[in-house]
């Protein structure tokens, strides 16, 4: 069993998922590894689990609302057309499925991250309607020591007249 350098199984992903890249069959006897080998280094390099920068791949310059709608237009594309749809557009339906993932992993990591958010601000809301419920209170409490304090004047004044 020969063992293929990171280098070299990433070019191999690359030369597939580019835009009009070569069939997993023509680069399995281009250069001479099973299929199945090849598509494992294409998985193991959509799921970033290979050492590499994908900053330099096309299709990762692809904006998030790009590829919503490029997501959109292939729900509504029907079987049978999507095939010739994905080569016009330069894709496969690998590129569909894990932009599907990741728009789905943001969704739920925003969703998490609005949550804390709103339990953070509802704690913020109780503990300052607690601080507000008590400072009425005080300023009740001062509010009556101000008028006792202003009868008894009245009073002391009214007895002494």
């Amino acid at each position: 069993m020969k063992i293929y350098p990171e280098e070299f199984k990433e070019e191999i992903a690359k030369k597939h998922l580019m835009p009009g890249g070569k069939s997993i069959s023509l680069l399995s006897r281009d250069v001479g590894v099973s299929e199945q080998s090849i598509r494992n280094w294409i998985y193991k390099y959509n799921n970033d689990t290979m050492n590499h920068n994908k900053s330099d791949f096309t299709l990762t310059k692809i904006s998030d609302s790009e590829k919503l709608n490029i997501l959109f237009e292939s729900k509504t594309m029907p079987d049978d057309k999507k095939g010739i749809w994905l080569r016009e557009k330069g894709l496969k339906t690998e590129h569909i499925k894990l932009w599907e993932e990741q728009l789905k992993d943001k969704l739920n990591d925003k969703d998490i991250k609005l949550r804390e958010e709103n339990k953070k601000l509802k704690e913020e809301v109780k503990s300052l309607q607690n601080e507000l419920q008590r400072k009425e209170k005080a300023l009740a409490e001062m509010s009556s020591l101000l008028m006792l304090k202003k009868n008894y004047r009245s009073l002391i004044s009214g007895e002494e007249d």
